[in-house]
């Protein structure tokens, strides 16, 4: 099973590890991930951006879409642009295994479709095509 992962720096890690281990976490991850989901209630309501007020469903959105695609980057670096398997399909391994990644971090439910994923992917996937060369 593959984890979604937090870098942090060399000089937060004990930290993290610390207060995971205080309040009760089983390891620094699960401490993150309630530690971002928090910040995320704590701002809840509304934000500002630009002086225009976003819901917090938009906010919550972004970071989804934000989240997959750090994801994508990520499988990108490591494995390069997936190969055509079958028209239509070259990104569709890659895609569920980050849909299968994020409802296993909690970050998306498991109802969120595959096709979500496409739609937050959709950009970058297409920069990123362009920047490795290679996949349609």
């Amino acid at each position: 099973m593959e984890q979604f992962s937090l870098k942090l720096p060399d000089t937060l890690k004990d930290q993290a590890e610390e207060a995971a281990e205080e309040k009760g976490y089983m390891n620094t991850s699960e401490y993150a991930r309630a530690a971002i989901r928090e910040k995320t209630e704590a701002d809840l309501v509304i934000v500002r951006d630009d002086e225009e007020m976003i819901p917090v469903e938009d906010i919550n959105e972004m970071l989804r879409e934000q989240a997959a695609i750090s994801l994508l980057e990520s499988k990108v670096e490591e494995e390069g642009i997936p190969e055509v398997w079958e028209p239509g399909e070259t990104w569709k391994p890659v895609l569920e295994e980050i849909r299968e990644e994020l409802v296993e971090t909690d970050l998306i439910s498991d109802d969120v479709s595959l096709e979500k994923i496409y739609e937050y992917t959709q950009e970058r996937r297409e920069e990123l095509v362009q920047e490795y060369g290679g996949g349609t």
